[in-house]
């Protein structure tokens, strides 16, 4: 159901020489989001009853909790991994979900919101303020990430990381010194 061959631009995958069950994945982070120009590695893990059962996901952290699916310890809490409850169309579908779809619910333009009951927040002020506040923390850590990367590249894409962060250098910098209070820059 995953073809290495025909992926969307900015995801790699590499499927283990030893394991054919297992692939690492890594995701650039989408345009317009705290995400952005950063990159996200993950391992799959395809179960033998894949894909009537979703695959376990595990997410390369560094220690940090860049979203509320993602976890320290590299959990990826989400319904539709059967890692956390949901309804319908939320959960695992072997006729309809794959494992792309990780990155249209993770890394989107507003994850406060991914956050258990804070969706009950979209319109009003405080949650507005609260997105904002959140998207802010998360490019401190972005940028952490990215330098986490840069230090421990992901075995399988050593040379796709160092010239990902070498090509975007500039772009990344300035839209961190946008960012930064006038007194920090």
């Amino acid at each position: 159901r995953l073809a290495v061959r025909s992926l969307p631009p900015g995801i790699h995958v590499k499927v283990s020489e030893e394991r054919m069950d297992l692939l690492r994945a890594i995701i650039h982070g989408p345009t317009k989001t705290p995400y952005e120009d950063g990159l996200y590695a993950f391992d799959i893990l395809l179960s033998p009853d894949y894909p009537t059962v979703p695959p376990s996901v595990f997410f390369f952290s560094f220690g940090d909790r860049l979203n509320p699916n993602l976890y320290t310890d590299g959990k990826v809490c989400l319904s539709l991994l059967g890692t956390w409850d949901g309804e319908g169309v939320e959960k695992w579908n072997a006729e309809t979900s794959n494992v792309l779809q990780v990155l249209g619910l993770v890394l989107v333009p507003e994850p406060y919101y991914n956050e258990a009951g804070y969706d009950k927040q979209i319109g009003t002020l405080e949650g507005k303020h609260n997105s904002q506040e959140y998207n802010e923390s998360a490019l401190l850590l972005v940028l952490k990430h990215m330098l986490n990367m840069l230090r421990a590249p992901v075995p399988s894409f050593e040379g796709l990381i160092k010239s990902h962060f070498k090509e975007r250098r500039d772009r990344i910098l300035s839209r961190w010194l946008l960012v930064l209070p006038p007194s920090a820059s």
